[in-house]
């Protein structure tokens, strides 16, 4: 380091470890969202972010999500820095290896690393909650609640489907991952890095308390879901069986039943306990499993 750090504004993104004696390289991005809503309200909001290229250790700061449908117009041009290095000695193989590894591992990180939430590999999941949605509306379904009930099947039908294809972890993972975004908004990589290499550069964590997961049980839509996953795991496709010979039968009748009351009769007979016994019982078996996954949120 005899030079020392070149007196360049292309250098401005490399760094020197004193205890590691390396240079480290990083890449930043700010992302400017300002668009007028009408004529009292402008919406703006910024993303900053960045990633040390070498140790895969970053940050992601915020101000707030977008709302839906912003403007094209309203996404100002990205600020990006990416520092290039050059060198003429003949690299090991080992070597090169080790840089293909880090290159692709950083091109996870920086292509589009996150929306203005979450990453787009986080972005995507969420099981097939849409497509039942629309297959649960265009059904003729003989209950009096159909609006409570059409919400609540097509959830359970999604996770149903999710536990088969991926397991039930994928939907605990998923739950916390969707807390922990907001309790840690901020790292980019593996690790959190405010990379403050520069002069007037002062970035700082500012976590959220940790988030508690919980299953919340309950007769509403949302908090009947994991009374059902629970009914699931313990019973599987008989669960699914009974339901349809309900609906079914309700339909061949032409007779509307009450889609809450079947579903937890339904419940209360393959488990031989009360609804409330049984979620009580749900709700720390499920409490449980969210627990499981508070560390990694699906990160």
């Amino acid at each position: 380091r005899a030079a020392g750090k070149p007196k360049s504004e292309y250098a401005r993104d490399i760094h020197y470890h004193e205890e590691l004696k390396l240079w480290e390289r990083r890449v930043t991005a700010t992302w400017n969202v300002v668009y007028r809503v009408n004529q009292n309200y402008t919406f703006s909001t910024s993303k900053e972010q960045g990633l040390n290229l070498e140790t895969l250790e970053g940050f992601h700061f915020i101000d707030k999500g977008l709302p839906a449908h912003p403007p094209p117009h309203g996404f100002k041009d990205v600020r990006l820095t990416y520092p290039i290095f050059y060198s003429e000695r003949v690299e090991t193989f080992e070597e090169l290896e080790r840089l293909q590894e880090l290159f692709i591992a950083n091109l996870f990180f920086i292509y589009d690393p996150y929306s203005w939430v979450a990453r787009r590999n986080s972005r995507f999941r969420g099981g097939h909650i849409e497509a039942c949605r629309e297959h649960i509306k265009g059904s003729r379904i003989y209950v009096t609640d159909r609006q409570w009930f059409d919400e609540v099947l097509a959830r359970f039908l999604s996770d149903v489907t999710t536990i088969k294809l991926e397991g039930a972890d994928e939907i605990y993972s998923l739950h916390m991952l969707s807390k922990r975004i907001w309790e840690t908004p901020r790292t980019l990589g593996l690790g959190f890095d405010p990379l403050n290499w520069n002069r007037k550069e002062k970035r700082e964590a500012k976590d959220a308390p940790q988030a508690k997961g919980r299953s919340n049980i309950n007769e509403s839509p949302r908090g009947f879901r994991y009374a059902l996953i629970d009914a699931y795991q313990r019973y599987g496709d008989e669960l699914v069986n009974r339901i349809r010979t309900q609906l079914l039968t309700a339909k061949e009748n032409r007779q509307k039943i009450n889609g809450r009351a079947m579903l937890m009769t339904t419940i209360e007979e393959l488990s031989g306990l009360t609804w409330r016994e049984f979620e009580n019982r749900a709700t720390e078996t499920q409490d449980a499993h969210l627990a499981e996954h508070l560390v990694t949120g699906g990160l």
